[in-house]
Order: structure tokens, then sequence, then C-alpha cells
């Protein structure tokens, strides 16, 4: 999936808040940097403020460089449209980027990813929410090739690959995204194919 010397980018939303962008993001770019050895960058590129909370709890609440950099990996916290394009040309091999669950708001943005990962839930709770993103983008070109990471049971996940032709992996919660194990490292391989 990955071309040599040609930047890859990784685009992650959510269908409803909570569902688990910031952890993917940076467990995916753990993945890039440590063992794919891949010079790896990852983008808030929403109003959430959670690569902000990271800053300031790894460094401290008077830290405010942009960007900051944790285990080899470049963060950079509240990415504006006219900034993305900088980034993009700053020699990075992997740009991973969190567009949080306003997927209505950034799915332009989103739609210019390499792969496009999307996550949700299937749950009794949280199925109307499923539906509203499908009909959302039902007619998106490309759609059935976008990664489905959701949570439910496995009966309902296969239900949702068969109704809605979508490729569709069970969601995983890991619970440290700056230290992977070998079950995590076989995850985000398949997350990745």
């Amino acid at each position: 999936m990955m071309e040599e010397n040609k930047l890859f980018t990784v685009g992650i939303i959510g269908i409803d808040k909570g569902e688990g962008a910031t952890s993917l993001t940076v467990g995916l770019a753990t993945y890039l940097q440590e063992i794919l050895c891949k010079k790896t960058a990852m983008v808030e590129m929403n109003t959430e403020g959670e690569f902000a909370d990271i800053r300031s709890v790894y460094f401290g609440r008077n830290y405010t460089q942009t960007p900051f950099e944790i285990f080899k990996i470049c963060y950079y916290p509240g990415v504006v449209k006219s900034e993305y394009a900088k980034i993009c040309n700053m020699g990075y091999d992997c740009i991973v980027t969190d567009f949080g669950y306003q997927y209505e708001k950034y799915m332009e943005d989103f739609l210019r990813c390499d792969k496009k990962i999307v996550l949700g839930s299937i749950n009794l709770w949280k199925y109307r929410k499923y539906l509203q993103f499908h009909e959302y983008t039902r007619n998106f070109p490309g759609v059935g090739n976008w990664l489905f990471l959701l949570s439910g049971d496995e009966e309902d996940i296969r239900m949702i690959h068969a109704k809605h032709n979508r490729k569709v992996l069970g969601k995983e919660f890991f619970r440290n995204p700056y230290h992977l194990s070998e079950a995590e490292v076989q995850y985000y391989d398949a997350v990745l194919k």
C-alpha cells in the first residue's frame, strides 16, 4: 500500500464523539514510526484540543512549542486547512490525521487521504449514528474501500460488511498506544493493509 519515496496519508474520523480517533492516531503513528521506520507526523485537524492536552501533560502547562515531538513523532495540534499543505511538504513519509467526530465539517479533507478509516459502533444505543453516517456517505466514490473499525458483536459486524459492502474490522482498544505489544502490531498491520 505504501510506495517508497511517496507521502502516505492516513485519515481517521469518528462517527460520534468518543469513538477513539486520537488513540488510534497515536497507535498507528507509533506503528509507522517504530515498526515500519517511517518518518511520521500526527495532525489534529479538529477543534477538540487533545493534542494540546498531550503536550501539556508531557511537557508541562507552560510549554507551547508547535510542532512538538514525542518518541520521534511530530505532533501538530489544531491544524487548519491552510497549514496542512505545508506539513505535507516537510519531508515526512507518513502523516496520520485525527479528524475527530465532526465528519461533515472535515469530510473534504478526509477524502484526500490515501487510507480512510472510520471509527464507530453498531451497538444498539449507537446504531442510529452509524446509519446516519452510512446515509451521508453511501454515494461517495470509493466508500467501499474505506476501512470501518466498529465495536459490536461479530455477527453484526459481518452483517454490516455484507449489507453495506464495507471493509469492516472489530474495533480494538489498547492500554498504551505509545508501547506496542505483538497483538497491537498485528492489528495495526491489518488496519493498514
